[in-house]
């Protein structure tokens, strides 16, 4: 029995070997490869079970991984958090109910869930639900008549949304969208283009869903020719309502779509009731805020507030898979300014990567090449 033991493992060394010389080779010619001259490598091949180098190439180097980085957030995510975590978004009242009028505000207070009225996630209510569901409540309360404002509050992660360090071709589109603390249809608007046959011509906007009335759009989007796809960026900062639309679409005859990122979640989910309440004959100021709007007038006493319903997010598990198998930034952000709040107790970018930091230096990994923004 030890004979045979003893030719096992002098058989899983030989095949080893064999899988190292032949993974160091196959790296070595990819190394020379004219193409990879200018480029940045490492490689870096374990064996699962026994932690083993089998083949590597500037295994320290530390490269820009792109969204495999999200691996690293989510994986921590659940670690810190737990599968089980949820979002807790409140629709809440201040001042006093009188006769079916509201004399105070009405507040949808936001605790950073990046699923509150997606059109992308399965059995999340959609944001035409969402609306739905707050009046309802309101008119349960037998609130006919609004004195105060409504108002959007993701001050629980501050007015950061954007990493300061983002790029500005990339912060006005979809994929470089913030997460702040009240976020809705995962922070993102559809604006249609309708095609022109002409080369060098510009597309007319029809249309954006949902709709934004307070979006100023400046379009200097050209046409090219079939088959160039989509190469229109939006260019736009947070919290400024104007966008300028640059770059180019196809020729055509068809509606085109690009996706850009709203400039003020909070203060477009308070507008979105605002119109709803307005639909169903409850009459308001006709004016949404963001907490911090109404803050910078003084308005803001911080009285205490009573809650009309609570809406709960997916399980953080869910939130996790769909980050990771959509890619989805918003949701990666939201997670590790989550972290931050729950471990740091304050929700910024920059303490989240601590949170991350900490976690895996606890379990004994080397992060002294880890460098993460």
């Amino acid at each position: 029995m030890k004979q045979i033991t003893a030719i096992l493992f002098f058989l899983s060394l030989s095949v080893i070997s064999i899988a190292q010389t032949r993974l160091q080779t196959a790296i070595e010619a990819l190394v020379s490869y004219e193409p990879m001259k200018y480029g940045s490598l490492s490689i870096c091949v374990l064996d699962v079970e026994t932690g083993q180098v089998i083949a590597q190439h500037n295994p320290n180097m530390s490269l820009v991984p792109a969204s495999t980085m999200k691996a690293v957030t989510t994986a921590t995510a659940l670690g810190v958090l737990g599968h089980s975590y949820t979002y807790k978004t409140k629709l809440e009242y201040d001042g006093k109910i009188k006769d079916g009028l509201l004399d105070g505000n009405i507040y949808i207070k936001g605790s950073g869930d990046p699923t509150l009225g997606s059109d992308q996630l399965d059995g999340v209510p959609s944001l035409e639900e969402v609306m739905v569901q707050m009046v309802g409540s309101i008119q349960k309360k037998g609130i006919k008549k609004i004195n105060g404002y409504v108002i959007g509050d993701g001050s629980i992660w501050g007015t950061a949304m954007p990493a300061a360090n983002w790029q500005w071709n990339d912060i006005g589109n979809y994929y470089g969208v913030g997460a702040g603390g009240l976020n809705i249809h995962e922070n993102m608007y559809y604006l249609f283009l309708k095609q022109k046959n002409t080369l060098g011509s510009t597309p007319d906007v029809s249309r954006i869903v949902p709709k934004m009335p307070s979006l100023v759009i400046m379009n200097e989007i050209k046409s090219d020719k079939r088959g160039t796809g989509d190469n229109a960026y939006i260019f736009g900062a947070p919290y400024s309502m104007t966008r300028v639309l640059r770059g180019t679409i196809p020729v055509g005859n068809k509606e085109f779509r690009i996706k850009g990122a709203m400039p003020d979640p909070a203060q477009y989910t308070a507008y979105r009731l605002t119109e709803q309440l307005e639909n169903n004959s409850i009459s308001t100021k006709k004016i949404a805020k963001n907490i911090f709007e109404y803050r910078r007038e003084g308005k803001d006493r911080y009285t205490a507030r009573q809650t009309l319903m609570t809406l709960t997010s997916p399980p953080l598990s869910k939130i996790v898979q769909r980050t990771n198998e959509k890619s989805v930034n918003l949701y990666a952000e939201a997670l590790l300014k989550t972290m931050s709040k729950v471990k740091k107790s304050v929700g910024t970018t920059d303490k989240g990567v601590e949170v991350v930091k900490e976690f895996w230096e606890e379990r004994g990994m080397d992060m002294k090449g880890f460098f993460m923004e």
